[in-house]
């Protein structure tokens, strides 16, 4: 559990102050994005006909297990603020891309992956969270219940529990991914080995 409270501590660290770029005028999220197999994992699961994602909250689309791809809105409650994340949620894995900059990066990308017990930060467009490793990973305990947050606009405030966002914040469509939406797209320096753990 240490290990998960650390990684999401210094995933957000790493983030640095989360805000839009001054000047940076905010632009639509882009069209959902199609993506075949995964190397190796076959075809994703296919969605029941007839699906209505309407009116479905985070533990309601985690528990169908079927790739979907969401826009989810959340308004910091102190600045009014509303930060818009695209997430890939398929069971428990979630890839939460927010449309905010940071002193790091821009567009940052957060994968949690219990399928391969890690959790990674990074960058959208290759840019690298420092230099010679473009991700971070964080191991997670096998088993271990990950806290999901969406992150907020405000430095030092804490994050929206994603069972908490109401289900009206998203909005969503069935996916085509698979599970190479919850990897990496670059080399990932793994922080325990980075720190001199084991």
């Amino acid at each position: 559990m240490r290990t998960i409270v650390l990684g999401l501590v210094l995933g957000f660290l790493f983030l640095g102050c989360v805000g839009e770029a001054p000047g940076t005028p905010s632009a639509p999220l882009a069209e959902p994005t199609t993506g075949g197999p995964a190397a190796g994992g076959g075809e994703p699961p296919a969605a029941p006909a007839g699906l209505n994602l309407e009116g479905m909250g985070y533990m309601e689309l985690a528990a169908l297990g079927i790739p979907v791809e969401c826009d989810v809105s959340v308004t910091d409650g102190e600045t009014g603020e509303v930060v818009t994340s695209r997430m890939y949620i398929q069971g428990e894995n979630l890839r939460v891309e927010p449309e905010i900059s940071t002193e790091v990066c821009e567009g940052p990308v957060i994968i949690t992956n219990m399928d391969e017990n890690a959790m990674y930060t990074g960058c959208s467009g290759g840019q690298g969270m420092m230099p010679g490793c473009p991700w971070i990973e964080i191991t997670i305990e096998p088993g271990a219940m990950v806290e999901r947050s969406a992150p907020s606009t405000s430095d030092g405030e804490e994050d929206a529990d994603l069972e908490t966002i109401p289900a009206s914040s998203f909005s969503c469509r069935i996916g085509t991914f698979g599970a190479e939406k919850f990897r990496p797209d670059g080399h990932a320096c793994n922080l325990e080995e980075m720190m001199g753990g084991n």
